[in-house]
């Protein structure tokens, strides 16, 4: 945290030893096909961490950019919830969605903002659509 950056940032790097990155994206393309052959509709998520919205607050750019690219790169979809989270808390503190400011998990309205933005972007795509009251 003192160096500006998460402790988990450098796994999403191309040359890390780890290769975290190149399994991590395997994984999710694994899953995206095995899905889509089951005629199942597969949706990506990523879930950031209290301190990768701070990051992208301050820098303007995800830890885990790098993924998201080889993700789009392979055709796969991406829903990044930290876009809508950034959107919806506007110059509020990230922390104000967190059960813990040091991270962890969400709180309510959290959640809440979580599946909304999954709603609208399975709404959007034509995927789900909703029942009128």
């Amino acid at each position: 945290m003192l160096a500006g950056k998460s402790f988990w940032a450098d796994f999403y790097s191309e040359d890390h030893p780890s290769q975290a990155l190149q399994l991590t994206t395997l994984i999710i393309e694994s899953f995206h096909r095995e899905a889509t052959e089951k005629g199942k509709i597969p949706v990506v998520v990523i879930f950031p961490m209290e301190f990768d919205l701070k990051i992208y607050k301050k820098t303007g750019e995800w830890d885990y950019q790098n993924l998201l690219d080889r993700l789009k790169e392979d055709g796969i979809e991406t829903l990044n919830i930290g876009e809508g989270f950034i959107k919806r808390i506007g110059h509020r503190e990230t922390c104000s969605l967190f059960k813990r400011c040091d991270g962890g998990h969400y709180n309510e309205e959290g959640n809440r903002i979580v599946a909304e933005l999954i709603r609208d972007y399975l709404v959007t795509r034509g995927k789900i659509q909703l029942q009128k009251k």
